[in-house]
């Protein structure tokens, strides 16, 4: 029951939209090749939707996320390409650019103390225009014959997706930073007054957050064969659209864990995407369906208990009437 709970959303929104285009557009929406396509996407939002958690799990908004995402790409990618190291030379100066930008944000957060919203929207412009100056401005392009594409293709995507999986799912669940960030989460206050550090649980999740920015950078570069320079907050948007995963991952987390309900949730959005694409909507309405979606989510999953006790509290009554009607 607990799988089943788990795939539901997804299942639900494929069989949706398959029925939807058959009816309506007779488009290719469900077939393997498309869902394949959806299957890979879906990767680069969990990632960033890993990243997210951490903070997000302990009401800190980081928007900064996808500028890192997009920054280390461009430096990661390049200084790769410049040594001849490859896609796996790519995957590791992300990763290490990722850290090191995710460990900056956490001394900043502390330092400044302030709201992380506005933290990470001042940060997130700072690395915008650090974008614009980097390697003249251009951004990072795949050279012709060359192989950096090799990680954003299957089954490589895949691979990644799942060894990072379990390295979430590993500090999440079995660390004592899991337990800890886990206990932030629940209580702050009493997790403060057991001996838990707010500061040291601030480091370790931007450290958590730079590692999968890293990872997610890498992925964006293959999958996409470039990584183009973003300004005026375009970056925002990796993160609004990593953030619905990250809420369904929370929402059905009680049916299998964190880790692998946010993969569920980024692929429900893209199915969700694609489908909505298959039907004929613009971009506009494609963005207010998502936003609806994301209302339902975070609307039922902040009532479960009300929603709850309504349900029972009519079954208990049903159950009166059907006794006084019986009498």
């Amino acid at each position: 029951m607990n799988i089943l709970k788990t795939i539901a959303i997804p299942v639900v929104v494929y069989i949706v939209f398959f029925l939807l285009t058959k009816v309506t557009t007779k488009s290719a929406f469900g077939t393997w090749n498309s869902l394949k396509i959806i299957f890979q996407q879906a990767v680069l939002n969990a990632l960033v939707g890993w990243a997210m958690s951490f903070n997000m799990l302990n009401k800190r908004w980081d928007f900064s996320v996808g500028s890192i995402v997009i920054l280390g790409g461009i430096i990661g990618s390049n200084i790769s390409q410049n040594l001849g190291w490859g896609p796996w030379g790519a995957l590791l100066f992300c990763l290490i650019f990722g850290i090191l930008f995710g460990l900056f944000n956490g001394v900043v957060q502390i330092a400044i103390a302030a709201p992380t919203l506005v933290t990470s929207f001042g940060l997130l412009m700072v690395y915008e225009t650090v974008e614009t100056i980097v390697f003249g401005g251009h951004g990072a392009h795949v050279k012709v014959g060359s192989n950096m594409t090799l990680l954003g293709q299957s089954p490589w995507i895949f691979i990644l997706a799942v060894f990072f999986a379990l390295i979430h799912y590993i500090i999440y669940t079995y660390t004592r930073f899991g337990y800890n960030n886990r206990s932030m989460a629940n209580n702050a206050p009493v997790a403060k007054n057991i001996g838990i550090s707010e500061n040291k649980d601030i480091m370790f999740s931007y450290f958590m957050c730079g590692i999968f920015a890293g990872v997610a950078a890498v992925v964006y570069m293959s999958f996409r064969g470039a990584v183009e320079v973003s300004v005026d907050m375009g970056t925002a948007n990796t993160v609004f659209e990593a953030m619905l995963p990250v809420f369904i991952g929370m929402f059905i987390a009680k049916y299998s864990n964190i880790t692998i309900g946010i993969y569920i949730g980024s692929l429900t959005v893209k199915l969700l995407t694609a489908g909505l694409m298959a039907v004929g909507l613009t971009s506009t309405l494609q963005t207010v369906a998502n936003g609806i979606f994301l209302f339902i989510i975070i609307a039922y999953s902040s009532n479960q208990e009300r929603i709850r006790q309504y349900f029972l509290t009519r079954k208990a009554r049903k159950q009166v009437n059907d006794s006084s009607g019986a009498a």
